[in-house]
């Protein structure tokens, strides 16, 4: 699907655009040195980085400085880029070849997707999106701690419907508790022999979990289902970018690895260990 999107005009507009965007970076050689220019773009940038943190416009002397100091980094920036100060720092370089991955982020935050585009990637990826399994039961618990053998005593109030179990550290009625939230209280193996269970008026068990053992009565299951795409539209749309920002940075990698000629010089034996 993604790769779908790729032949859509407007992406490859962005691409063109991008690659002419990393392209002039590199090769734009005739600006002076010494020249600093602050355009509306820097200025805007500036004072929403302000606004960001202070959650207000600068007042003229805070502009002032904010300007200021903008200026002393760019003039440090340049200075440490003539001394070569850049060179071989690990940390640089990798926030370097970020910038360049932020690209793509920008790009597919200005191209807004289609809700046919949307429908498509929830369908393709539907086991994603889906509601929780829901259960409504009551429980009667049998404690380990104080009972030689809890299990047994279960079965035995079972049979003989005699009901009556221990204090419970846990509620013992739940309502449409998902499988997460019964878990989270009651753990992973009573939650998986729950879900095993029926709907029905009599009771069921003895299951266990980590504190001993519960005779249950299960009085509704609402069934996990695929979610429709205005149930999770912003979570379907943030998931769609993620990944077809992945999707551009992968091909603009392949694009610029063209480029180059790479040439490992290991011995044979180190070169065995990387593998193909």
């Amino acid at each position: 699907m993604i790769k779908n999107l790729l032949k859509e005009p407007l992406i490859h507009f962005a691409l063109i655009g991008l690659s002419l965007f990393v392209l002039f970076s590199f090769v734009n050689t005739e600006e002076s040195e010494t020249e600093i220019v602050i355009d509306e773009y820097d200025l805007n940038e500036i004072v929403s980085k302000w606004k960001l943190q202070w959650q207000r416009d600068p007042t003229p002397q805070e502009l002032k400085g904010l300007l200021d100091g903008y200026i002393k980094q760019e003039i440090m920036y340049r200075e440490a880029l003539a001394m070569n100060l850049d060179h071989n720092d690990e940390i640089i370089r990798r926030r370097m070849a970020q910038k360049v991955q932020f690209l793509t982020q920008d790009i597919v935050e200005r191209v807004e997707p289609k809700e046919e585009e949307l429908q498509a990637y929830l369908k393709e990826n539907q086991n994603n999106y889906k509601s929780e399994k829901l259960i409504s039961f009551e429980h009667i618990y049998f404690s380990n701690d104080l009972r030689k053998d809890a299990k047994s005593d279960a079965a035995k109030a079972l049979q003989s419907n005699n009901l009556i179990g221990d204090s419970s550290p846990i509620r013992n009625s739940f309502k449409d508790a998902s499988v997460t939230k019964i878990s989270g209280e009651l753990g992973e193996r009573f939650t998986d022999s729950l879900e095993k269970l029926e709907v029905s008026d009599s009771w069921q068990g003895p299951i266990e979990s980590g504190l001993g053992y519960h005779l249950v009565i299960v009085s509704n299951i609402v069934d996990s289902r695929n979610l429709e795409l205005h149930e999770v539209l912003k979570k379907v749309k943030t998931d769609y970018q993620y990944d077809m920002r992945n999707q551009l940075n992968d091909n603009l990698y392949e694009s610029l690895l063209k480029k180059y000629e790479v040439s490992i010089e290991l011995d044979d034996e180190r070169l065995k260990t990387l593998g193909d």
